[in-house]
C-alpha cells in the first residue's frame, strides 16, 4: 500500500461521501440523476481499452453484453422496491424526488476496489496485465 499515490485516497473518500450521501431520500434535478451511470460506462469502456490494447470485436461484444445484463439488473432493482419517482416543477426546473439507495455505494466502492487492485497487483503497466490475460487463455 506504499506504492498507492495519496490522490487514490482521495478519490476514495470522495467516493464513499457520494455514496453514503445517496443512502438518504433526495430532491435534485432530472438531469443530473444520469450522470453517474454515464460515468461509470465510459470509465468502464476507457479501462477496457486500456488494459485490453488488443481487445478484438469478440470482447467488445461481451462488454456490450455484460453492459445490457448490468441495465437489467438494475432495472429489476429499482422496480423491485417500488421506487414512485415524484417529479415537480420549481422555476422552470423538473425536480425528482428520489428514494435512498445503497446500491450506489457498493457499485461506487467495487468498482473503485477492482480497479485499484488490478493497477497495483499488475505494476500499474496494463499491457502486462493483457499479457497476463492471453497466456491463461492460451
Amino acid at each position: 500500500m506504499r506504492h498507492v499515490p495519496a490522490y487514490v485516497y482521495v478519490l476514495l473518500c470522495v467516493l464513499i461521501y457520494v455514496g453514503i450521501k445517496r443512502c438518504y431520500p433526495r430532491v435534485t434535478q432530472h438531469e443530473r440523476t444520469i450522470v453517474f451511470p454515464i460515468l461509470l460506462v465510459v470509465l468502464g469502456a476507457l479501462s477496457l481499452k486500456e488494459l485490453f490494447p488488443l481487445a478484438g470485436a469478440q470482447d467488445y461484444a461481451w462488454a456490450a453484453a455484460t453492459l445490457a445484463g448490468g441495465a437489467l439488473v438494475s432495472w429489476v432493482h429499482a422496480s423491485r422496491w417500488h421506487w414512485r419517482l415524484q417529479f415537480e416543477t420549481r422555476d422552470d426546473v423538473t425536480l425528482v424526488h428520489m428514494p435512498g439507495d445503497p446500491s450506489l455505494l457498493a457499485t461506487l466502492l467495487a468498482t473503485f476496489v477492482g480497479s485499484s487492485s488490478c493497477t497495483s497487483r499488475f505494476n500499474r503497466t496494463p499491457t502486462l496485465f493483457y499479457n497476463c490475460t492471453t497466456t491463461i487463455r492460451t
